[in-house]
């Protein structure tokens, strides 16, 4: 299983007072791997339900299955270069998310903080 195969992803660039995986990082880490398994990931910009969301798709290719994530953007983002980070911060969430990544020095990969996952199980 992809799962599997997926590496941890390390935080190369520092924000302020903290370091984060950028998106380029993220999919030089999750490409390869989703390739070897006939995946792929699309990002695109839609408004759904009033207003402007990034919307995710983690495609199987051999099938055309798909899973979605939606990220709704801020309703005050002003300046162009203001959305352009927004939007691009939906991607990499977006793309965490469907593939379960793991991300270095979060809590789930963090042995010494175990985190704490409400879970909800509707059968």
């Amino acid at each position: 299983a992809m799962q599997y195969d997926l590496p941890t992803i390390p935080k190369t660039r520092a924000g302020f007072n903290f370091k984060y995986a950028p998106i380029e990082v993220v999919m030089k880490y999750a490409l390869p791997v989703m390739q070897k398994h006939g995946f792929s990931v699309t990002s695109r910009i839609d408004f759904v339900h009033d207003r402007w969301c990034v919307i995710t798709d983690l495609i199987y290719n051999r099938t055309g299955a798909f899973a979605t994530t939606l990220y709704p953007l801020g309703e005050k983002i002003g300046k162009d270069q203001d959305m352009g980070k927004a939007i691009t911060y939906g991607r990499r969430y977006g793309i965490v998310a469907l593939l379960c990544l793991s991300i270095e020095g979060e809590p789930d990969v963090d042995d010494s903080k175990p985190a704490e996952v409400p879970v909800e199980v509707n059968f």
